[in-house]
């Protein structure tokens, strides 16, 4: 995951999508899914993915109905789509 942040600070939001996908993947129950999930939320909204953004932060409400990026995972809930 440390990757991942690194790859999208620099700007390769390709990469730090990979990155997190193949996190949560290999470590299905790792103490990093939610931060992955919401990297790849993030990641969605910011290449205009609205139904992939809505799927995942779908997912996220899921299993973390009071998780620290709650707020921004109904946002995306809320997006028009294209």
């Amino acid at each position: 995951m440390v990757a991942a942040l690194e790859a999208r600070r620099a700007g390769d939001a390709k990469r730090a999508a990979e990155l997190a996908a193949s996190y949560r993947s290999r470590f299905p129950r790792g103490p990093l899914q939610e931060e992955a999930l919401t990297l790849l939320l993030e990641l969605a909204q910011a290449r205009g993915d609205s139904e992939t953004a809505n799927n995942l932060a779908t997912e996220y409400l899921h299993r973390y109905p009071n998780g620290r990026f709650r707020q921004n995972a109904e946002r995306a809930r809320r997006e028009p789509g294209p």
